[in-house]
């Protein structure tokens, strides 16, 4: 069941996609598809097509709910947007994603969407647990009462109450806690 749902405003797509990165792929999605203009002769990957895909001209403006950028130099035009319209978020243009950049509107992240899914399940933030690996998943870990890092993204180690240093760690590391969760 969708709760809320976060569009870019016009103005707010507008300065997005008004960059200046020449060979720069952009994606717009919407809630139940994604507008891209791929270069010639270039096919459209598996999760694009299953997205049922549109070029960038057929994007309805007032639904977007979210761009992705790839490009190799994307990090100064995050810092550009992060000067210009600090309310959007803006995730990636870093380790361990530099060439890639997501902008969603103000208020549409993970921490959002967990205190959200708490609340309605009637389960107190303090209760939440949230595991992350990259920018995307801070907001999670900030709010969550248990924040468990995969990886060693520096900026994550300030919220998390336990780092694995490995994804491959993480299913053992859920069985000891369900084991200890089950003799509790």
């Amino acid at each position: 069941e969708l709760h809320t749902e976060a569009r870019l405003s016009p103005d707010d797509l507008n300065a997005v996609l008004a960059h200046e990165l020449s060979g720069t792929r952009v994606v717009l999605f919407t809630a139940d598809r994604l507008f891209v203009d791929l270069p010639e002769g270039t096919q459209a990957e598996p999760w694009m097509v299953a997205r049922n895909f549109g070029s960038l001209s057929e994007a309805p403006a007032g639904d977007i709910l979210k761009v992705g950028f790839y490009h190799p130099n994307i990090a100064g035009f995050a810092g550009q947007l992060r000067q210009s319209h600090p309310h959007l978020v803006l995730t990636g243009a870093q380790d361990p994603y530099p060439s890639f950049l997501t902008i969603t509107p103000e208020g549409a992240h993970k921490g959002a969407a967990l205190t959200l899914i708490a609340d309605a399940l009637g389960i107190p933030q303090s209760r939440a647990v949230a595991f992350g690996d990259s920018d995307n998943d801070e907001a999670m870990l900030e709010v969550a009462g248990y924040a468990v890092q995969v990886g060693q993204l520096p900026l994550l180690t300030r919220h998390a109450h336990i780092r694995l240093d490995h994804q491959t760690d993480l299913g053992a590391y859920l069985n000891t806690w369900a084991g200890g969760l089950e003799q509790a």
